[in-house]
Order: structure tokens, then C-alpha cells, then sequence
């Protein structure tokens, strides 16, 4: 049965209690409604915090100590350990970027040289929970 405006205002009015159709239908769309909306809000999250992570640049002198390559689910990362002029040590990135409009990632990792000195370019940062790293983009 299909209810009409007035029908929910009599039964609000007669304290009727709303049929369990009725109730069961709009827990379905509500829930329909709710799951978009979450699905949307994580998808402009993950592309708000993409994009400021590409956005994000800096600059470090470094000493390459190692680089090797990282392959997970059937994809190869190019990574490299450095320690800087601190003697802080890190783990750095070479990848691709269509923001910062870098798409030579194999050629710059196959330039580094471990044991030397680079002055690097680099975007995003270090979060390890999520296994990101700091990625190179240009070295002097």
C-alpha cells in the first residue's frame, strides 16, 4: 500500500505507530543513502590527501647508502637509504607523478649511485603506518 502526507498526519495524530513497511523501506534508503555518502567522503579525502601529498616539496643533501627495488602485488617500487648532513637516516621514493608532471622515474633511479653525495628534490611525506615515503623527483 502506497501512504500519502496525510496518511502519516492522522496516524501521528491518532498515535498510530507508522507500519513496519514503511519503517523497513526507509531504514533501506537511508541506508543506501548513508553508504554513498560515506563511499563519497572517503573518495575526496583520498583525493585531497593525494593531491596535497604530490604538492608537498622540499629539498635535502643526502648520501646514498643502498637502493633496491621493492615489488608488492605484482608492482616494483624504486626505493633508496640515505643519511643526511644530520646523519639522520630515511628511506626515499622514485616514482612517477602527473602533478608535478615527472614521468622518469627508472631513468633517475638508474642515475643514483650509492656511496655518493646528491642534492635532491623531493615531494610528500614519510608516513609509516601506511608504508609512503618521501619521493624523489630530481637530483644535482
Amino acid at each position: 500500500m502506497r501512504y500519502t502526507k496525510e496518511d502519516f498526519e492522522r496516524m501521528r495524530r491518532e498515535g498510530k505507530p507508522i507500519p513496519a513497511d514503511v519503517k523497513a523501506e526507509v531504514h533501506k534508503t537511508l541506508g543506501f543513502y548513508g553508504l554513498l555518502l560515506c563511499l563519497m567522503l572517503v573518495l575526496i579525502g583520498w583525493g585531497i590527501f593525494s593531491i596535497s601529498f604530490d604538492l608537498n616539496h622540499s629539498s635535502d643533501t643526502v648520501m646514498v647508502l643502498e637502493k633496491w627495488t621493492k615489488v608488492v602485488d605484482r608492482s616494483g617500487k624504486y626505493l633508496i637509504s640515505a643519511t643526511n648532513d644530520k646523519g639522520e637516516s630515511e628511506v626515499f621514493e622514485i616514482r612517477d607523478s602527473w602533478l608535478n608532471f615527472f614521468w622518469s622515474s627508472a631513468d633517475l633511479y638508474a642515475q643514483i649511485q650509492p656511496a655518493k653525495i646528491y642534492q635532491i628534490s623531493l615531494f610528500g611525506w614519510r608516513i609509516p603506518l601506511i608504508s609512503t615515503y618521501r619521493c624523489i623527483y630530481k637530483i644535482q
